[in-house]
């Protein structure tokens, strides 16, 4: 998936470069450009139109760019756009927001086993990093039970938008001692207080007690995100 994003943004960062150049000048007058991507684009990357479509419809969600139009869209992802009439050789029609161009750097660089997160927990130091606030987790020698459910939100195979539940916690971070979930709640807010107190910022995990309880990261800081 991460060489597919690759391939994608190495045709959107070409198509902008190629859109500042033919509209020199003011370029308020030209917000936001409008690029278009053709058949001949992906064949150039190597990359098929279904994964194209994907790659862009997770950029659209976290509001890097807009489809404007989409041709033979029953063929790629039956995405719900106008279709663009047979003789326009674009596949594609794209709006891109500016918000894509520290993105396109990232990849620009290589940097693809990692992709940049609005939110990141550096496990050795027990810092977690909301955009540029850092909190720190571990204040004495001994890392709180809360060091180690981040470990476990930042590890979790479906992503950081999953709910993390505090049964599957337990079983995977503290199998040997003798914790419940009402302690797993009380470590999750023990990092909402600190992310309060430090960063200043509210509600960074949303927690929900009882037996199915559960910790998620509130979306909202997560709407810069890809994963």
């Amino acid at each position: 998936m991460h060489q597919d994003y690759i391939k994608v943004m190495e045709i959107i960062n070409f198509k902008l470069q190629k859109f500042w150049t033919d509209n020199p000048g003011n370029v308020d007058n030209f917000l936001p450009p409008e690029i278009t991507i053709t058949e001949e684009d992906l064949k150039i990357v190597g990359i098929d139109k279904y994964s194209c479509s994907t790659c862009l419809e997770h950029l659209k969600q976290k509001g890097y760019l807009y489809i404007d139009r989409v041709r033979d869209s029953e063929d790629i992802l039956n995405m719900d756009h106008d279709q663009i009439e047979e003789f326009i050789p674009a596949i594609f029609c794209l709006s891109i927001s500016k918000e894509i161009l520290p993105l396109i750097e990232w990849y620009k660089q290589g940097k693809t086993e990692d992709i940049p997160r609005g939110v990141s927990f550096d496990c050795e130091k027990s810092i977690l990093n909301i955009g540029d606030r850092a909190v720190h987790i571990q204040q004495k020698n001994d890392k709180p039970n809360s060091h180690y459910i981040l470990e476990y939100i930042f590890e979790n195979t479906d992503g950081l938008e999953a709910k993390s539940y505090y049964s599957e916690i337990l079983s995977e971070k503290f199998p040997n001692d003798r914790l419940t979930q009402r302690s797993m709640w009380r470590a999750c807010e023990a990092i909402n207080a600190k992310v309060s107190k430090q960063a200043g910022l509210s509600n960074f995990l949303l927690i929900k007690s009882g037996e199915t309880g559960y910790v998620q990261i509130n979306p909202e800081y997560l709407e810069t995100t890809i994963s």
